[in-house]
């Protein structure tokens, strides 16, 4: 079966102007995720699960300005050689 992506970008989401009903594509069905396996009381909703995503990533950031200012500790600076 044809789908959108398949198409031209010129003609995605045109139908035909010309020819009868009976050539017209069928819509395509699309399938839902199956159920998930966890019970009720451990599954998120976006809204909660969006939260968490963006606090692990501030976390994240956190944790890298941390080690960048570790590691920029832990090089000894060179020191200006003083005339003689």
């Amino acid at each position: 079966m044809t789908t959108a992506h398949d198409l031209p970008r010129s003609t995605r989401g045109r139908r035909s102007l010309g020819g009868d009903a009976a050539r017209a594509e069928a819509p395509e069905q699309l399938t839902l995720l199956p159920p998930s396996d966890l019970p009720l009381q451990f599954r998120l909703d976006d809204r909660t699960r969006l939260r968490g995503l963006a606090n692990i990533a501030q976390i994240r950031r956190q944790l890298a300005e941390r080690a960048t200012e570790r590691d920029a500790a832990a090089r000894p600076v060179p020191q200006r050689r003083r005339a003689a």
